[in-house]
């Protein structure tokens, strides 16, 4: 459109320069074909719409556990000697036993 326009004016300028008696005749036809000339000049590129890249997202990984049921700990019994009887010197009695 700034083309277009810019055309125009130069035009313009160069018909009422091409009517006046003078030395400055010669400008109008040279700012034309100079407007002309860029124009054409100029390559003209179409807009060109680039797609951006596609973005892959990977997914977390599942993990499934399977429950198992509560272990149950017992401890084991305590292993025991049998009950020995020590008569002390002043005659009392003492029971003991070991265990492991």
């Amino acid at each position: 459109m700034k083309k277009l326009l810019v055309s125009l004016l130069l035009i313009g300028v160069g018909v009422a320069n091409a009517n006046a008696h003078g030395h400055y005749g010669f400008w109008g036809p040279a700012l034309i074909g100079g407007a002309i000339g860029y124009s054409l000049s100029r390559p003209y590129y179409p807009p060109v719409y680039v797609a951006p890249p596609p973005v892959y997202y990977q997914p977390p990984p599942v993990y499934y556990y399977q429950q198992q049921p509560p272990v149950q700990y017992t401890a084991p019994a305590p292993v025991c000697s049998a009950w020995t009887e020590t008569v002390n010197p002043d005659g009392t009695v003492t029971k003991t036993r070991n265990c492991n």
